[in-house]
């Protein structure tokens, strides 16, 4: 089990550690969290058993420009057809760098993922079939917020909006103004 949140600061300012902070505390205590901040974007994963995931996350490309975090396990290729393992966050990462958001229609199974794209000012957020993890998102006047942890979005007393099953959400910054495409 796992969890992931995240904020994304709609002036493109940097997002101050102790708001990040303030998510993590309301999110469930895990053993092995992870935290990236990225300029105005922060990641958060929580994880309750290190031997559930295969590697740390949030995870980084090599240059640092795109962070992923992932729950689950995406497949790739013909559904139901079990050819290999499911993609371990940073091959989901490479994926993503080679296709773009397209790269999610290639996915099946139970998954739920976030990718923070620097280059692009882009939060992709995507969702496999039906029981994958929930993303639940948030916006107000000053920051976006994603979250699998229906507690860090209701504490601000925003409405709150589910991402849908198979659905692939971008969230956009954009000098001042966040665009949901």
């Amino acid at each position: 089990m796992a969890e992931m949140a995240g904020l994304i600061r709609h002036d493109g300012e940097r997002i101050d550690s102790t708001r990040v902070e303030a998510v993590l505390q309301r999110m469930e205590p895990g053993t092995g969290n992870g935290m990236v901040l990225l300029g105005e974007a922060a990641m958060i994963h929580t994880r309750y058993d290190l031997a559930t995931l295969p590697e740390r996350q949030p995870v980084q490309n090599a240059d640092g420009t795109l962070c992923a975090t992932v729950l689950g396990c995406p497949q790739w290729g013909e559904s139901g057809q079990q050819t290999q393992d499911g993609l371990v966050p940073r091959e989901l990462l490479e994926f993503y760098q080679a296709r773009g958001p397209a790269a999610f229609r290639y996915l099946w199974g139970q998954w739920a993922a976030a990718i923070w794209d620097a280059p692009r000012h882009r939060l992709v957020l995507a969702r496999g079939w039906d029981e994958s993890p929930n993303i639940w998102m948030s916006d107000n006047d000053d920051v976006f917020t994603y979250s699998t942890h229906t507690g860090v979005i209701e504490h601000n007393h925003i409405p709150c909006i589910k991402l849908g099953t198979q659905q692939t959400q971008l969230v956009r910054i954009r000098q001042s103004t966040a665009v949901l495409v």
